[in-house]
């Protein structure tokens, strides 16, 4: 009996070592991918993320540009080829109509809502530019251009002219802008009740960032705000008031919510019916 264990025994280990040099090999080979005049190579038993950045940063500059800054970006084919690009500084104009780079993907101006913008690559070429699109995973590529990576959003409002940005500034997947409140000097009609955020944060969010207190008053409450209906993913503060709020400046007895993006709609109860209650928004941690 000993004798036939140790037989198995042996049998495993040789089956395992030539798995491990294998593996080893596979590793060590290199995959060659050619475009036009350039060849990109990668190991062949590892892939490469996309979606992967290094200092990403979004910066509003005009009410129709934007620009995007990374010192690294890992940009991606629809075949699932990767390709890293260094030092990018690309300004996109969502009023160029296109699809054209350094424009958008469509000739018609942006609707009212949500402009995604995206790094793209001409492998022939070596152009590296930007593009926005109305699609977060599909945008319309410019001829010769087969490499993109999206890289942040911004809301745009559509005017008979031309589609107006609203003033943002992303730092990696975390992007900012002067708080918006959605509520002010109200209470919800019950508890809890649903509040849109459809155009406060893109749906390809992941987290939602705010702030709640109260806007006038001369007590301190109790308020919550939620994730989901059921209030099973919330957050809950007593607000001192200290003084009647300023929608310039902030409201009385500040606290600051982060909480996932379920959906297009947060909830939020509160201790009274009174109108004193504000619920404002300051930004979203984008899924990229």
């Amino acid at each position: 009996m000993k004798k036939y264990l140790a037989i198995l025994l042996v049998v495993l280990l040789c089956f395992i070592s030539v798995e491990v040099l294998a593996k080893s090999k596979k590793a060590g080979k290199k995959m060659n991918y050619t475009y036009g005049t350039k060849t990109f190579n990668t190991p062949e038993a590892y892939s490469l993320p996309s979606s992967y950045f290094l200092d990403l940063r979004g910066i509003y500059k005009t009410a129709t540009t934007q620009q995007y800054t990374a010192d690294v970006a890992i940009l991606h084919n629809i075949q699932g080829h990767t390709i890293t690009l260094n030092d990018i500084d690309e300004t996109n104009n969502v009023g160029t109509a296109g699809p054209i780079a350094g424009g958008r993907d469509q000739a018609d101006e942006f609707a009212t809502g949500w402009v995604h913008f995206f790094f793209i690559y001409n492998p022939v070429t070596g152009d590296v530019s930007s593009l926005s699109s109305a699609s977060p995973t599909a945008p319309t590529l410019p001829a010769g251009y087969t490499f993109f990576v999206r890289v942040g959003a911004a809301w745009a409002e559509s005017f008979t002219s031309s589609s107006v940005l609203r003033i943002s500034y992303q730092m990696g997947d975390r992007a900012y802008y002067t708080i918006l409140w959605n509520k002010w000097d109200t209470h919800p009609a019950s508890n809890p009740t649903a509040i849109s955020v459809a155009s406060l944060v893109p749906t390809t969010a992941k987290l939602i960032h705010g702030v709640m207190g109260m806007s006038a008053g001369a007590a301190a409450r109790k308020m919550r705000v939620s994730a989901d209906a059921a209030e099973a993913i919330a957050v809950g503060a007593l607000c001192d008031n200290v003084g009647t709020g300023d929608a310039n400046y902030g409201v009385s007895g500040s606290k600051d919510f982060t909480l996932p993006i379920l959906g297009s709609s947060i909830y939020w109860s509160t201790e009274t019916t009174a109108d004193e209650y504000a619920i404002g928004i300051t930004g979203y941690t984008d899924d990229l």
